[in-house]
């Protein structure tokens, strides 16, 4: 069996990712023989200006890195599988000629082991998928298809048309950033500059809210997805009714509703907060009594949002994902479910996993991982042997007393480069079997 590794959220551009490209050639080059699936997000295409085109984008970061290139070109040519499955910011990489385009840029014939996959892709029992299609705010109308500008999720369009333009890089990935906290964090960051960065931000959603009321503008993408799914039931080996359940099983996009975009981007709260602060002024000045009601209903509307909901996205994805694997196993039967796209760990692991003791206090951790088939799984009884997901050498890590199971301990150190591969130090293990949370930059398991 071809060992497997799985890694996302690179967002990788022409223009700010050398650490990140050193990491993921090393890894290529450091895992010869393996399938390398790169699950989504793995180009930073949302940064590019509406209409641009992605496939020389995706070229223009090859040729800023040459090294990474090489990489991919020596993976492939000694004939190991390389995937891309699309994510909500690269997104167009689903673009028919990309293919063709990406292994002309590396000098290797259309016979390659390379694929582009639109949704997710199948390993035997192993499931492997961006995860944007769970979350409200960067699911597509139909994730077989390719979007356009003008039906971009809502995350999408808010990075292409306000973050980036406004350079207000620090609000990049924040969606879970309510308006009082954005507005401060805006005068901390940007200081004078604020007043203009909120007017450029007011400007884009209340055109994101309008734009909702054309629903007809979805019609080509869901036919599109809709003409692709026989051919895509093929691909994957899944049974065509088994995708539809799982098409249903989907987030609503929240930029295909009006409501749900206005409240998402917290526009209740603004007009809320401007009324207390109109009608306080006009109770203050004039002593009115409709100024003095309209003041405590706008104060009362602003308590109970916060106290009902405070912010709206917060672990709204974490908790959609997890829904989302257990529906894609009960459905499919996949025994593990890898998805991208949070930036988070969060690891639910089957409730007969095996623990493996490790000596209290050795600055390490302990996971368990079963080898993997088409077939099914099978656990081990012990470890068989250790294996390292870290750039540099190793702490040790004490085997178990009974060395034959065929099982692995990961020690991961994700300190692979900076932006989105920074991770967490390993926390020291106070005692045996205590979990210590990790981040995942990389996954590696056999199947």
């Amino acid at each position: 069996m071809r060992p497997l590794i799985v890694t996302s959220d690179l967002h990788l551009s022409a223009d700010a990712s050398a650490a990140t490209v050193h990491a993921l050639t090393q890894l290529i080059r450091g895992n010869p023989g393996h399938e390398l699936i790169l699950a989504g997000d793995v180009f930073n295409l949302s940064w590019e200006a509406p209409g641009s085109s992605a496939l020389e984008a995706v070229l223009s970061v090859l040729s800023a890195y040459p090294e990474l290139g090489r990489a991919l070109r020596e993976h492939l040519s000694a004939g190991a599988p390389l995937t891309f499955v699309a994510g909500n910011h690269d997104a167009g990489i689903m673009a028919a000629k990309l293919r063709e385009a990406l292994l002309q840029k590396l000098e290797l014939s259309s016979e390659s082991t390379l694929e582009i996959a639109p949704w997710f892709v199948r390993r035997g029992s192993v499931h492997v998928e961006h995860g944007h299609f769970y979350d409200p705010d960067n699911a597509p109308a139909h994730p077989l298809a390719e979007w356009t500008p003008e039906t971009e999720p809502l995350g999408i369009a808010i990075t292409r048309r306000f973050v980036r333009p406004s350079g207000a890089y620090h609000f990049s990935h924040a969606h879970d950033t309510t308006p009082l906290a954005g507005i401060a964090k805006a005068f901390r960051m940007y200081g004078a500059r604020t007043p203009l960065i909120i007017a450029q931000w007011f400007q884009v959603a209340s055109r994101l809210c309008a734009e909702t009321r054309q629903q007809d503008r979805f019609d080509l993408e869901i036919s599109a997805g809709k003409a692709a799914l026989s051919k895509f039931s093929e691909l994957v080996l899944l049974d065509p009714e088994v995708l539809l359940t799982l098409l249903e099983s989907g987030a609503v996009p929240t930029h295909r509703n009006f409501r749900k975009t206005f409240m998402r981007l917290y526009f209740d709260r603004v007009l809320a907060s401007g009324g207390l602060l109109l009608s306080t002024a006009a109770y203050v000045a004039w002593k009115s009594r409709a100024a003095g009601l309209m003041s405590l209903l706008a104060g009362m509307y602003l308590i109970q949002s916060v106290q009902r909901t405070g912010n709206r996205y917060e672990d709204l994805p974490v908790e959609r994902l997890r829904a989302a694997a257990q529906r894609v196993r009960e459905l499919t039967g996949a025994k593990a479910v890898i998805f991208g796209h949070t930036h988070r760990v969060d690891e639910v692991p089957d409730a007969d996993s095996v623990a493996v003791p490790v000596a209290s206090g050795h600055n390490d951790f302990q996971r368990s991982v079963r080898q993997l088939d088409a077939c099914g799984h099978r656990d081990r009884a012990a470890v068989q042997r250790m294996d390292a997901i870290r750039m540099d050498v190793p702490r040790q890590v004490r085997r178990a007393a009974d060395p034959g199971n065929q099982d692995q301990v990961f020690r991961r150190d994700t300190g692979l480069g900076r932006g989105h591969l920074d991770g967490l130090e390993n926390a020291e293990v106070p005692a045996t079997r205590t979990p210590v949370r990790i981040y995942n930059a990389f996954i590696t398991m056999n199947r």
